[in-house]
């Protein structure tokens, strides 16, 4: 039945518009020698720009970090976001991170570094190759421990997720930020596809 509506609105909608112009040609034909005029028709399309819609969900995503950083039980949770430049461009994006993520970050590379200063020696005659320390053992050991420190971030993300779903569940305010980030999500997916079309 909800299909059937809109479709019988459809064909008495475009039926009226067809006797509306018969009924104006009509019209014209009895003026008989009435010059033509021309009706000019105005059409206002009304719409969102694409990059309006991606600030809205990228605002959207920002309320529900924010929201989030007031209520989760671990600072090392809480979300923060920067423009940081694309590899290979002199373009930015908006990068959000957990704190976790920069704390492991920068300590596996404190190891990484310490491991090849530590086990890179210069050679007789004092010349440090950077080169093949990084790409012989000592670089390998640096390897190694960096990866060991970045073994605990599926942990982190796992332990945030819950925490995540824990919030969404008991506070309304995060659960409804979550929704609006979900829905201007929506409208600009679609919004892309339909420009792609």
């Amino acid at each position: 039945m909800r299909i059937v509506a809109p479709v019988l609105f459809s064909i008495a909608v475009s039926s009226g518009g067809f006797a509306l112009a018969q009924d104006e040609l009509a019209g014209r034909e009895r003026a008989g020698d009435s010059p033509a005029q021309d009706t000019t028709e105005e059409v206002v399309v009304r719409g969102r720009r694409l990059t309006d819609l991606r600030f809205e969900v990228q605002a959207s995503r920002e309320q529900a970090y924010a929201i989030f950083n007031e209520i989760n039980s671990n600072n090392d949770f809480d979300v923060y976001c920067r423009e940081e430049g694309r590899t290979g461009t002199r373009s930015t994006e908006r990068v959000c991170r957990a704190q976790f993520e920069n704390r492991i970050s920068a300590t596996a590379a404190r190891e990484y570094m310490a491991a090849i200063f530590t086990l890179c020696q210069p050679n007789s005659d004092g010349f440090v190759d950077t080169q093949a320390c990084m790409f012989g053992g000592p670089g390998q050991a640096g390897k190694s421990a960096a990866q060991g420190i970045e073994g605990q971030l599926p942990t982190m993300r796992d332990q945030m997720t819950e925490e995540i779903f824990r919030l969404a569940r008991e506070d309304d305010r995060f659960a409804q930020a979550i929704l609006d980030w979900y829905e201007a999500n929506e409208q600009y997916e679609a919004a892309r596809k339909r420009r792609d079309d």
